[in-house]
């Protein structure tokens, strides 16, 4: 549980979700999969989902229909692909949720996708829960 309430605290970190949008990254993992589901439950447009291995995301056509985009970033840059669905603007919030061993070049990548205007929140914490 403690996992959930570490996801949802970083949500809560960036204000209010209504309307905007989001990239996760990180989004296979238990933190990346609660912030999700709390996410969309929170009201956002449009959530960006990115992870190593986009099969881990079964359904992607139900997840589609509810606003969540899903990316593997061994599939290119995180950035040009939201930045493509963006209309160039970038999404408004990020969230990283890797693990503090995760190559760091891959939150650099998505910080490049929020626009000038976002903001971020990190749950980066070596594999234990910080909330």
């Amino acid at each position: 549980m403690g996992y959930l309430g570490t996801s949802y605290a970083a949500l809560k970190k960036c204000g209010p979700l209504a309307g905007r949008s989001l990239i996760i990254n990180g989004a296979s993992g238990t933190l990346g999969v609660g912030a999700t589901i709390f996410a969309l439950a929170m009201g956002i447009r449009q959530n960006f989902c990115v992870a190593a291995v986009r099969s881990c995301w079964p359904g992607s056509r139900h997840w589609r229909r509810i606003g969540s985009r899903h990316f593997s970033n061994r599939a290119g840059s995180t950035a040009d692909f939201v930045r493509a669905r963006t209309g160039g603007a970038g999404a408004d919030l990020m969230l990283d949720t890797l693990g503090a061993k995760a190559p760091l070049e891959s939150m650099r990548d998505a910080m490049k996708a929020y626009g000038a205007a976002g903001a971020s929140s990190t749950s980066r914490h070596g594999g234990r829960p910080t909330g």
